[in-house]
């Protein structure tokens, strides 16, 4: 079972589907209180924070290294924001 949500009248459909133990209903109510913008807030927000990665990455201002139990990027801190 998956419902269709269309937030603002937005032309793409946000797919909805229920997951263990809780309803289709309340997954949708879940989803219109975390959508500020037209995606969840946290899908949104995993999107920025990875397309900022990738623009650090093409820019050069990354380094790829390797942990025992995962990859590792280490990133410069470019913004210009005074502490």
């Amino acid at each position: 079972t998956q419902a269709l949500l269309n937030t603002d009248n937005s032309i793409n459909p946000i797919y909805v589907s229920p997951g263990h133990l809780i309803s289709l209903d309340t997954a949708c109510e879940i989803v219109l209180k975390m959508s500020r913008f037209r995606a969840p807030e946290p899908i949104r927000l995993a999107d920025q924070i990875s397309r900022e990665k990738i623009r650090l990455l093409d820019a050069g201002h990354c380094e790829y290294g390797e942990d025992s139990s995962f990859d590792v990027w280490e990133c410069e801190d470019t913004s210009d924001a005074d502490d």
